[in-house]
């Protein structure tokens, strides 16, 4: 659209400047045939004039004596001949014209004809009628030194005319790219700020329609994490009346009801965990012994069943807060030996790629299936049996707040790995 509506104000630019080229170049062109029609007209007035007095001598000498005074005077009628009726020259401005024939007929009316690239040279003819003589005054014009002087004149004026159409062509078409410059800024300026606006009330949007979307998830997730055990110890809680006094059910009955709130209380842990704000207490620690520390404590628990473990682990120091970090490496570690179901090969890299640290931890699992490949860090997703859906989340979470980012690869049948990159300031 912006394209578009400057490529419209470029167009009406020129053409304004077209239209006053051709203003110009019309204005200019019309000034001066009015200037060569004014001077046609006076020096047919000083024809006629000649003509007039020529007339008023009856005699071929009278007209001589006359075209030879004349001649001194007015040096820009160059040619006048006296043709009588037999198209002989009996007067001329040139005396050794006397009693030369003439070719053409006397009578016809010349028009214009070029005599040099300056100067145009233009044919009167008149009939002319005395008591003594009957004949024809031809009269050639050669308007030399005023029409050269006019010439220079109009070619002078031509060419501060063009100049004047150059300059103001110059000046308009500065003042359009000034004009149009500045008006683009502004459109630009202001198309900015109203995308800016719109973006900001449409990121808003998008924010609330995610947040309603994750707290439907949760509402979804925790009613049904919540319902399992409740039922569970409502089933039996029906059986206690007519069992209370069979110890094995109230036994089964007591390890049930600890498991199953423990189980509620674990999922409520999870999920304030997820939902307070992080408040990070960084020191200096030592990434390498951080993982070892990890697996260790998931061995003692029985957590990596048997797994064997695989570990390329270089001495990297990083500032980060240790128990947040622990957490997301057991989180991360226990999810590739959940997936191998406790057996297979769990291969973890500690490597540096500029600034960051990079932890890769690849199991050889099942993998990921593409459908849920979208989901993997989406709070309340999860795809085991008795999962939160809030360790990934939380894991993502904590990466991000360290200024770092988690990723992963996996293909289906063939494994997962987890890439970690957290910044070693």
């Amino acid at each position: 659209m912006k394209k578009t509506h400057f490529s419209l104000i470029a167009k009406f630019s020129l053409i304004i400047l077209l239209i006053l080229g051709l203003a110009i170049s019309f204005f200019y062109y019309r000034e001066e045939k009015r200037e060569e029609m004014a001077y046609q007209r006076h020096m047919e007035k000083e024809i006629q004039l000649m003509v007039s007095l020529l007339t008023k001598n009856s005699s071929p000498a009278q007209m001589q004596s006359l075209l030879d005074e004349v001649h001194k005077c007015w040096g820009k009628v160059l040619h006048i001949q006296v043709i009588d009726s037999h198209r002989r020259i009996v007067a001329s401005t040139q005396r050794g014209e006397i009693g030369q024939s003439v070719k053409t007929d006397p009578k016809q009316v010349l028009s214009f004809k070029l005599q040099s690239q300056d100067l145009n040279e233009q044919v009167f003819s008149f009939p002319i009628k005395t008591p003594s003589f009957e004949g024809t005054i031809r009269a050639y014009i050669v308007p030399a030194d005023v029409y050269e002087e006019y010439l220079k004149d109009k070619a002078e004026r031509r060419n501060e005319a063009i100049l004047t159409f150059i300059v103001a062509l110059a000046v308009l078409m500065a003042l359009t790219y000034v004009v149009v410059t500045r008006y683009e800024n502004t459109f630009i300026a202001k198309t900015a700020e109203r995308l800016r606006a719109e973006n900001e009330v449409m990121t808003e949007k998008i924010k609330q329609s995610e947040r309603l979307a994750v707290l439907g998830r949760m509402a979804a997730s925790l009613a049904h994490e919540i319902r399992t055990p409740l039922t569970s110890i409502k089933n039996l809680a029906q059986l206690l009346e007519e069992e209370h006094n069979d110890p094995v059910f109230r036994r089964e009955f007591q390890e049930l009801v600890i498991s199953e709130v423990e189980r509620i209380n674990h999922i409520i842990r999870a999920l304030l965990s997820y939902a307070k704000p992080l408040k990070l207490q960084k020191n200096k620690i030592r990434l390498d012994n951080l993982i070892e520390e990890a697996l260790d404590g998931l061995k003692e628990t029985g957590q990596m069943g048997k797994a064997k473990v695989e570990k390329v682990l270089r001495p990297i120091e990083i500032q980060a807060d240790k128990d947040l970090i622990k957490q997301v490496l057991e989180n991360i570690i226990l999810n590739a030996c959940q997936a191998m179901k406790g057996e297979g090969f769990l291969n973890i890299r500690l490597n540096q790629e500029g600034q960051n640290a990079v932890i890769a931890i690849k199991d050889s699992g099942g993998g990921i299936q593409e459908k849920d490949k979208p989901h993997i860090f989406t709070p309340f997703f999860t795809t085991k049996a008795k999962g939160t859906g809030l360790g990934l989340a939380l894991c993502e979470k904590i990466i991000t707040a360290h200024g770092g980012k988690i990723e992963f690869d996996s293909q289906t049948g063939v494994g997962t790995t987890f890439y970690i990159y957290l910044p070693k300031g």
